[in-house]
């Protein structure tokens, strides 16, 4: 009996090592803006109304290529632009605040249209729209707007808001869990980005405890 509690206790002590080791920390790093793939809109946040471009935007993040979407509508950064430093995370973690209901909701975007939002820059700018709304739009209609808790697009071509819209309205009900990263600063806007591993599978028992025993021998 005692060798087999030792075993078992070896076996979660192993495991919880490598669920600690493996588990994502916060990175501060520097962020360089090279280029942003999209289109120029106007669009409206509790009735304030500013152009803008919208799409993908794309360079480095310490050396390593990446694409990104901003998840803030307050600030702002200049493209190309840089160096500024930024920290990588997952989302979502602080400062970002976004409700439960606004993650599930980016996530069923991220799932269900990622793999079109860079074949075009009309995609990628009607993805980055896509990703506005559910976020920070109270009725999900991005041709109505004005008032306090609400996001549209009074101009820009109608065949890209169209398109971000039949991605806001077909986002679904399912709970996908599409991994995704953050990058936050304090004084320019907030990104998201798709982690290293896109799709992520819940854990379960046996695999956790096989990683003990890996961890062991």
């Amino acid at each position: 009996m005692k060798i087999g509690n030792f075993i078992k206790r070896a076996l979660f002590a192993g495991a919880a090592g490598i669920a600690l080791s493996a588990a994502p920390v916060a990175q501060a790093g520097t962020l360089l803006i090279s280029s942003i793939s999209g289109e120029g809109v106007t669009i409206n946040y509790n009735g304030n109304s500013q152009g803008t471009t919208a799409g993908a935007f794309m360079g480095t993040f310490d050396g390593n290529s990446i694409t990104w979407w901003c998840v803030d509508l307050l600030k702002h950064v200049t493209v190309p632009g840089g160096p500024y430093t930024y920290t990588k995370a997952p989302f979502q973690t602080a400062p970002l605040a976004f409700t439960s209901t606004q993650q599930l909701d980016l996530d069923r975007i991220f799932a269900n249209d990622f793999g079109s939002a860079l074949t075009s820059t009309q995609n990628s700018a009607a993805f980055q729209l896509a990703i506005w709304d559910v976020l920070f739009d109270n009725d999900f209609n991005l041709s109505t707007f004005g008032g306090a808790g609400q996001f549209g697009v009074s101009s820009g071509n109608a065949g890209t808001i169209a398109l971000a819209q039949s991605w806001v309205t077909g986002r679904g009900t399912g709970t996908p869990n599409f991994g995704l990263d953050q990058l936050t600063s304090r004084t320019n806007q907030d990104f998201v980005l798709p982690g290293p591993h896109g799709f992520v599978p819940e854990p379960s028992d046996l695999p956790l405890l096989g990683a003990g025993l890996v961890a062991m021998v």
